[in-house]
């Protein structure tokens, strides 16, 4: 088991029919998969504290370095190592409701079984695709801010001219 350097990764062959792994011998549970297409990925391997071993993806060759994959996956196997099971993170991750299933869950809820037909017409067209794909539970500031931002300054032009007309018309 040799240490993974460019020129090993390069030189590795891929098998017809399965997946070939080369194992790094300087840090254990971090290897490269060759694909029998030829496709070159980095992984990390470890198991939970249950026992089961798990595999996860770093990135593939050409676009990670051999250095800055192994840096990856000496951070993923030390937090395996504190307990914690990454793979299973990112898996949880990717089924978590998006936003766009969470809008619609509300406005089937609570906006159109509870609010006037004008309110839900308002919230649908609010939420609309804003976030799309986006996890609900972590949209950041950054990518609300600006479409809040809009959303409040297009309500504040539409309701500016009428609310200066309204106080003029009153005194």
């Amino acid at each position: 088991m040799p240490r993974l350097t460019k020129r090993a990764v390069e030189t590795a062959r891929p098998e017809s029919g399965r997946d070939v792994f080369l194992w790094d011998a300087t840090l254990p549970g971090f290897g490269l998969r060759v694909k029998p297409s030829g496709a070159r990925s980095y992984v990390a391997q470890y198991r939970t504290w249950s026992g089961r071993s798990k595999r996860m993806t770093l990135g593939r060759h050409g676009i990670l370095t051999v250095d800055e994959a192994r840096s990856a996956a000496r951070q993923i196997l030390a937090s395996a190592a504190r307990g914690a099971d990454p793979a299973g993170e990112k898996a949880a991750a990717r089924r978590a409701i998006t936003f766009s299933e969470f809008a619609d869950r509300y406005l089937e809820q609570h906006a159109t079984p509870k609010k006037k037909a004008s309110s839900a017409a308002t919230d649908r067209r609010n939420l609309g695709c804003t976030y799309g794909p986006r996890s609900a539970p972590s949209p950041s500031r950054r990518s609300v801010g600006p479409t809040l931002y809009g959303s409040i300054m297009r309500c504040a032009k539409r309701r500016a001219p009428r609310t200066a007309s309204s106080r003029c018309s009153r005194r």
